[in-house]
């Protein structure tokens, strides 16, 4: 099966892993990514998330990280 662009999932390392769409390039492992609850699109800038361990290029789809509560 197939994520769709928003689907979380828990990890079981304990974090929330939400699909989304990288908006620009984001390098692998970046700690401070936000994605848009509206739109999913993710950008390497400010945000709780953290990006996959591959870069990304705008377009790519891939899981985000945050930690749990």
């Amino acid at each position: 099966a197939n994520a769709r662009l928003g689907q979380q999932v828990f990890g079981s390392d304990g974090k929330v892993y939400v699909y989304a769409q990288a908006n620009g390039a984001i390098p692998a492992s970046t700690a401070v990514c936000t994605v848009s609850a509206s739109t999913f699109l993710a950008t390497s800038s400010g945000g709780a998330y953290t990006s996959p361990a591959t870069a990304m290029a705008a377009g790519d789809r891939g899981w985000f990280a945050k930690a749990g509560v």
